[in-house]
């Protein structure tokens, strides 16, 4: 049986990585215990990975977790002969480097999550990207496949109806939302020369997302405006656990998704596979991953960057009960058809007979 590491950075990460290699392609996966962690990948490069917290990231500690998978010390992976090591953040390397890595007979494969992420090609030849920008900088002789990352499998089980009290209410699931309130350029220069966009002016110098937001709450004041997320305590907002996002996810008719960066996207993805649909800037996620399941009047509403149209579009959309549960049964019902795990798989199964 295959042997496979993977480092720790984030539980939505983790759990993908999971259900691809140890679920889906029957491989022995291994994460960090949390001991080990300590001493080794100082300042949260990995982060605490505990066996009660898995739980808490949601169907992940089933049947095929305890007969493959599990968290180890630091002398069990000394000791272990790896097939496979899979390195998730770039801070890693160094890390691995201080472990004695690489090591011969080792197949090493970066994993990239977040925008324009660059691994030594010396010895992590080979690239599994859910970025987009990643994918199409890498250096040429990279081993290389442009996938996604399997959500939690408890997003979108059943559709659940908008309901009277969700009818008028838009949740948002950006961690540190006052630390959006920054101006930033809009254009190809800060999208690292997206293809869509060369040659074409802005349309907007720059903007400002908390503002944005903070607007367009005070043109719908007839609305809730759900804040959810790390760090957004002191705007009236909380972090929830994984296991309780679905149920966070379907109290809310629309979910408003702004951002100046995007790697792969779990709560903009986890709210259509829910059914609530994203409202999302135009043209934004166009050649991000993302976009491929970002259809308009379907799973998103594309607008500018202007609190009336968005305003608009919301109030569209939530006229009234039929026309909401119109467009989000048939988020639902797209968003099942896109996601389509057990193919991605495949294809990084076939992936895998040529990775270096």
């Amino acid at each position: 049986m295959t042997k496979a590491f993977v480092d720790f950075h984030h539980g939505g990460l983790a759990r993908s990585m999971w259900y691809l290699l140890g679920d889906r392609l029957g491989y022995e996966v291994r994460f960090p215990h949390y001991n080990f962690t300590h001493g080794v990948a100082p300042g949260g490069v990995w982060n605490e990975l505990h066996e009660d917290g898995i739980a808490n990231i949601g169907e992940w500690d089933g049947e095929a977790w305890r007969a493959r998978g599990g968290l180890i010390e630091k002398q069990e992976f000394l000791d272990t002969k790896w097939d496979i090591i899979l390195v998730t953040r770039h801070e890693s390397m160094a890390v691995f480097k201080s472990l004695g890595h690489p090591k011969p007979g080792v197949k090493y494969i970066g994993v990239a999550g977040n925008e324009n992420i660059f691994y030594d090609s010396t010895w992590i030849p080979n690239l599994l990207s859910t970025d987009c920008s990643t994918y199409r900088n890498a250096p040429a002789d990279v081993y290389k496949i442009l996938t996604g990352q399997e959500l939690g499998r408890q997003y979108g089980k059943t559709f659940v109806p908008v309901t009277a009290e969700a009818l008028h209410k838009v949740n948002t699931y950006l961690n540190n939302m006052p630390g959006h309130d920054v101006d930033f350029t809009w254009g190809c220069d800060a999208f690292n020369g997206c293809p869509h966009c060369e040659g074409i002016p802005r349309k907007h110098e720059s903007v400002n997302l908390f503002k944005l937001w903070e607007s367009t709450r005070k043109a719908t004041p007839d609305y809730q405006w759900g804040l959810y997320g790390h760090f957004n305590d002191n705007c009236n907002g909380r972090a929830v656990i994984e296991t309780e996002l679905a149920a966070v996810y379907a109290s809310a008719a629309l979910t408003w998704h702004y951002k100046t960066a995007e790697g792969w996207g779990h709560s903009l993805l986890q709210s259509i596979a829910c059914g609530r649909p994203v409202i999302v800037p135009e043209k934004f996620f166009r050649y991000k991953n993302a976009g491929r399941y970002l259809i308009p009047e379907q799973t998103c509403f594309e607008c500018d960057y202007t609190a009336e149209n968005i305003a608009q579009t919301i109030r569209r959309v939530t006229v009234d009960l039929d026309t909401a549960n119109h467009y989000a049964k048939r988020c639902w019902d797209v968003a099942h058809t896109l996601f389509d795990w057990s193919h991605e798989a495949w294809r990084v199964k076939k992936w895998m007979e040529g990775i270096r």
